[in-house]
């Protein structure tokens, strides 16, 4: 298992509905597009577009602008709002605004970087860390359908990323068949985009936000696959193998993500941490005398290795995501996590004792 390698990584690495048919704009949405001609720059009140460029008002006669020169769209006030909320962490209200947004001006969808195109992108980014499911699926298919204006082929990959794992998610977790063939799929194309050369070259690129989400995805396929009994009393030893996988990915996620969503990192840690307790032999560690009060070094060597692995990111999770996390199983383990130098500190303080 590579959790505590990747959990290391990531700690350095953290600094830092769509209807089938395009909705028709409202009357009263104008959108202002600057076009440099002429050696200046003016700017249209359009209130809609084509194929060939931006319908405008001049002056009472409505004109049609093609949209070769440079230009520039000017970003509408409920864009600028939804990522105020956004970036502020409000992502429940910022959902609002951007759907508002992307609802406004979809008439302007042959606008490269239209607010509606971006309002859709970043609604789910929000979908996704909010675990709305059935939303990022149906906001995913938009994107790459084109539907609010152009993506470009990242944003389009990470778009199909989001809907196949938003698809995937929405799977009953009785039905064990689907789950396989879907854990099987999220398995290729995390294999697709993992290998540094494939069968015809050099193997596809995807940013590490949309692989992240991949990693994600089959973690949780995996984790439904076992039984919710077993991760209450104890896994057996062939899901105690299923459980590892899930653990490695849920990792994989945190590092890829790089802090940008922290609500869905510590989800991912969450069930991460209830794996690894469950593993062989945790709970009888957990319950024995060893692990009483705070471990000193000695104790810590001799600890499972799958119980300091969940110490080490229930500590995670109370130090970087939530200190005032109530999770039971977190809030049991936490406190039992070794620091290596404080520790060299206490024995070095013991010495001089004696």
């Amino acid at each position: 298992m590579k959790t505590l390698n990747l959990m290391s990584l990531a700690l350095v690495a953290f600094g830092s509905f769509v209807g089938a048919q395009e909705p028709a704009p409202k009357e009263e949405t104008r959108l202002n597009v600057s076009v440099f001609e002429n050696k200046r720059w003016r700017t249209y009140p359009a209130s809609g577009s084509n194929k060939d460029g931006i319908l405008y008002d001049d002056h009472g006669t409505m004109k049609q602008r093609r949209l070769k020169s440079p230009y520039m769209v000017q970003s509408p006030k409920d864009l600028g709002e939804g990522f105020d909320l956004y970036y502020g962490g409000d992502l429940k209200a910022a959902v609002k605004k951007f759907a508002k947004v992307r609802k406004d001006y979809a008439g302007f969808r042959y606008v490269r970087g239209n607010p509606a195109i971006r309002a859709t992108l970043c609604e789910l980014d929000c979908a996704m860390r909010l675990q709305d499911w059935k939303r990022a699926e149906t906001l995913a298919a938009a994107i790459e359908r084109k539907v609010y204006g152009a993506a470009t082929a990242d944003e389009i990959r990470t778009a199909e990323a989001a809907k196949a794992v938003a698809g995937f998610l929405q799977i009953d977790a009785a039905d064990k068949e689907k789950l396989a063939q879907a854990c099987e799929q999220l398995s290729q194309s995390i294999l697709q985009y993992a290998a540094l050369e494939s069968g015809k070259g050099k193997a596809a690129k995807i940013n590490l936000r949309a692989y992240g989400w991949y990693c994600y995805g089959l973690a949780r396929l995996t984790e439904e696959q076992i039984p919710a009994a077993e991760i209450q009393g104890g896994l057996s030893k062939e899901n105690a193998a299923a459980a590892s996988r899930a653990v490695d990915r849920y990792c994989q996620f945190v590092v890829c993500s790089h802090g940008g969503a922290p609500e869905l990192e510590k989800d991912a840690l969450l069930r991460a941490v209830h794996l690894l307790n469950a593993m062989p032999g945790v709970a009888d560690f957990l319950n024995s005398s060893a692990a009483l009060g705070k471990l000193d070094a000695k104790r810590w060597s001799n600890a499972p290795a799958d119980f300091k692995e969940a110490v080490a990111l229930a500590h995670l999770i109370l130090t970087v995501y939530d200190t005032e996390c109530q999770d039971e199983v977190v809030t049991r383990l936490a406190p039992r996590f070794f620091n290596a130098q404080e520790g060299a500190g206490d024995d070095a303080k013991a010495a001089k004792k004696d």
